[in-house]
């Protein structure tokens, strides 16, 4: 059984490139464009790893990190933030993701 991702990005091209990716390289991949779908999406169906996007609409990254890790469902779901900006940019003690992947910006991306 292959490890199942969750990809949270509410750029909807980034997601789609990440998940070709990741399927390419045999992992199963779900993606939800908003954090407050995400965290539905968690509740109903733990997944072994979250790549999260730092800046989202609904619900930043830092915060969805702090009510995954505030709910013990979820609190042991490793989490790798995604994001155009420099690492630790914002950490804060007992928020920290596992790792940080730095993704294009919007506008290397529109190039």
């Amino acid at each position: 059984m292959s490890a199942r991702i969750l990809i949270v990005d509410d750029d909807v091209l980034l997601c789609d490139l990440v998940r070709m990716a990741l399927e390419h390289a045999g992992f199963a991949v779900e993606s939800a464009h908003s954090a407050a779908k995400a965290l539905e999406m968690l509740r109903d169906q733990p997944v072994d790893l979250v790549l999260l996007d730092v800046m989202m609409t609904d619900i930043n990254g830092f915060d969805m990190l702090r009510r995954m890790k505030s709910d013990p469902a979820l609190a042991s779901i490793p989490v790798v933030f995604l994001s155009a900006r420099s690492r630790r940019s914002r950490s804060r003690p007992g928020w920290r993701p596992e790792r940080w992947i730095i993704s294009p910006s919007p506008s290397a991306r529109q190039r």
